[in-house]
């Protein structure tokens, strides 16, 4: 069974510490160690996808205290993933949808899969730029949930713009199956 501890951000199957896609990626060289994050931008992220969480759910009242409350660099981030929803006509199926595969022995949380124009595709949430590693994220979340759905990062921008970029490489899957298996190599 897959559990999560949010504090430290961790994967376990049936007790046992599995690495996140994150970790993965930067293990295997597919998204830079370390890099830069401005300051803050982890807590804006985060507060970001808690507010569109709960807004794809139905649960957030538009002028209650949590929205509110928020930042005006939140409120932005909310307000094009609200504008996001309304151009494409996504509808979410799964939010933040935590999934884990055995033979490739990683896991990760996939923030929607949905549909637009009845088709199923895989969306991550990004508050920052655009960085050539989110290919590879979402392919592995394809790799972890068995299917290739379309995939596309969506960035949400603080002045309520948004800029979706496409994943479409087929590629990117081979690269992370050659990473597990480089990985495997060297435990």
């Amino acid at each position: 069974m897959l559990t999560f501890d949010e504090a430290t951000h961790t994967y376990f199957w049936n007790g046992e510490k599995v690495p996140g896609v994150s970790e993965f990626l930067a293990k295997s060289g597919l998204k830079p160690a370390g890099g830069y994050y401005a300051p803050g931008a982890a807590e804006r992220g985060t507060e970001a996808h808690e507010l569109t969480e709960l807004y794809d759910h139905g649960l957030l009242d538009l002028d209650g205290p949590a929205v509110l409350e928020a930042s005006a660099v939140v409120s932005g981030h909310l307000s094009a993933w609200i504008k996001f929803r309304a151009d494409t006509g996504f509808v979410p199926h799964q939010i933040e949808l935590r999934v884990c595969s055995i033979d490739l022995w990683l896991a990760g949380t996939i923030d929607r899969v949905g549909e637009i124009d009845g088709k199923r595709v895989k969306i991550d949430l990004k508050t920052g730029a655009k960085a050539d590693w989110h290919r590879y994220q979402l392919a592995a979340y394809n790799l972890l949930t068995g299917n290739r759905d379309p995939r596309y990062c969506v960035y949400t921008k603080a002045d309520g713009t948004y800029k979706v970029q496409p994943w479409s490489d087929d590629t990117d899957h081979l690269a992370i199956l050659r990473a597990v298996d480089r990985l495997r190599g060297q435990a």
